[in-house]
C-alpha cells in the first residue's frame, strides 16, 4: 500500500517549533509539582527532550540540498568528460568513414549535447562497443585501445555519479519526511503539556496560564500580500517561514498577476531557499489578469516564498496564503 503524503500537524516554522521544545522543558522544570499528577514525570521530561534535540540535529533541508546540488555538478562535470571523449572518437569516424556513411550513423551520437543522462550513458557505451568493432579502421586515424577503454571506464564514472544524484535527491525527500514526522511528535508532546499546563493554572494564576497558551490565531489579513515590483529581473522576497507560522510544508498559495494592461514577460512566483534566490522552476509564471492556486508539497516546499519579473516593467501581484 501507498504511503501517504506526511504533512504538518504544526503551524511554526522548524526552528521556532525547537524554541518551543526549550520553552516546554523550562515549564516542566519550573511547574515540576504541579504536573506531576498529569503524569508529567522525569521521563515525559526526558522525551520531550529528545525529541527537541532530535529536531535540532537533525540536518536542515539546506544541507540536504547542497550535498544534491554538490552530486549534480559532480555528475554534470563527469558528462563533459564523456562527451569530450565522444567527440574525440567521432572525429576519426567521421574522417574514417565519411559523415553520410552507414558506419558513422552506426555510432548514434547526433544531437549528444542534447541527450539526456541516461542517453548520454547509453551512447557513450554504444560507442565503446562500436569502436571497438571497428578498431582496426579507426586505427589509422590515431584511435587507441586505450582511448577506448578510457571512455569506457570514464562512462562508468558518469554512470556511478547519475546514481550519486539520484541518491542525493532521494535523502532529501526522505529526510524531508522524517523531518516533518519528527516534527509532529515534538508537537503532539508539547500540545498534552499545554493542555495540562493551562487546565491547572485557569483558576490559580492568569500569567502561568498564558506560558501555556501556544499562539493566537492571526487576522486573515496577515495572511495576505500584495505589492509591486520593479521590472529587469528583479527578486522580492514575500513571506518568510520564520515570521510567518502558517507557511509550512503542505501549504497552498494563491498566487495572481494583478498587473493592468499587456506588458513584455510575466512573473514568476516560486518557493525559494533565500530571499534572493531567482527563478528556480518549483512554483509558476502568471501574465497579468492570471491567477493560480499552488500546494507546496515536501518537495516543492522551501522557506521563502518570492516573486521575479522577468519583463522591463514594473509588475503588480497578489499572495495569499489559504
Amino acid at each position: 500500500m501507498r504511503k501517504s503524503e506526511v504533512k504538518p500537524i504544526f503551524n511554526q516554522s522548524f526552528a521556532d517549533l525547537m524554541q518551543l521544545g526549550d520553552k516546554a522543558d523550562d515549564l516542566m522544570e519550573r511547574d515540576a509539582v504541579e504536573l506531576l499528577p498529569y503524569g508529567v514525570d522525569a521521563t515525559f521530561r526526558s522525551e520531550t527532550a529528545t525529541l527537541t534535540q532530535d529536531l535540532k540535529d537533525f540536518p536542515t533541508d539546506e544541507e540536504l540540498q547542497g550535498a544534491a546540488a554538490e552530486q549534480t555538478e559532480i555528475k554534470n562535470e563527469s558528462a563533459d568528460v564523456v562527451k569530450v571523449l565522444i567527440r574525440s572518437v567521432m572525429v576519426r569516424a567521421k574522417n574514417a568513414f565519411g559523415e553520410s556513411s552507414a558506419k558513422y550513423r552506426r555510432f548514434g551520437t547526433k544531437g549528444l549535447d542534447e541527450l539526456t543522462d541516461n542517453d548520454l550513458l547509453k551512447c557513450g557505451k554504444r560507442v565503446v562497443r562500436i569502436a571497438t568493432l571497428f578498431q582496426v579502421p579507426l586505427a589509422a586515424k590515431g584511435l587507441t585501445v586505450a582511448m577506448i577503454t578510457d571512455l569506457s571506464d570514464k562512462a562508468v564514472i558518469f554512470d556511478n555519479a547519475i546514481d550519486a544524484q539520484d541518491d542525493a535527491i532521494r535523502q532529501r525527500d526522505s529526510a524531508t519526511e522524517d523531518r516533518i514526522e519528527l516534527g509532529n511528535a515534538l508537537y503532539k508532546k508539547i500540545m498534552e503539556l499545554f493542555d495540562f499546563g493551562k487546565d491547572y493554572w485557569i483558576t490559580r494564576d492568569e500569567a502561568k496560564y498564558n506560558d501555556y497558551v501556544l499562539y493566537d490565531t492571526p487576522p486573515a489579513d496577515d495572511l495576505n500580500f500584495d505589492g509591486t515590483i520593479a521590472g529587469g529581473g528583479t527578486v522580492e522576497n514575500v513571506i518568510d517561514a520564520t515570521e510567518v507560522s502558517e507557511y509550512v510544508t503542505g501549504v497552498q498559495v494563491r498566487i495572481k498577476n494583478t498587473t493592468a494592461g499587456p506588458v513584455i514577460g510575466g512573473l514568476y512566483f516560486y518557493a525559494a531557499t533565500n530571499a534572493t534566490e531567482g527563478w528556480n522552476g518549483l512554483g509558476q509564471n502568471l501574465n497579468p489578469g492570471q491567477e493560480a492556486t499552488i500546494t507546496l508539497g515536501a518537495a516543492e516546499y522551501r522557506p521563502y516564498f518570492n516573486i521575479q519579473n522577468q519583463g522591463p516593467n514594473e509588475q503588480s501581484w497578489e499572495v495569499e496564503i489559504l
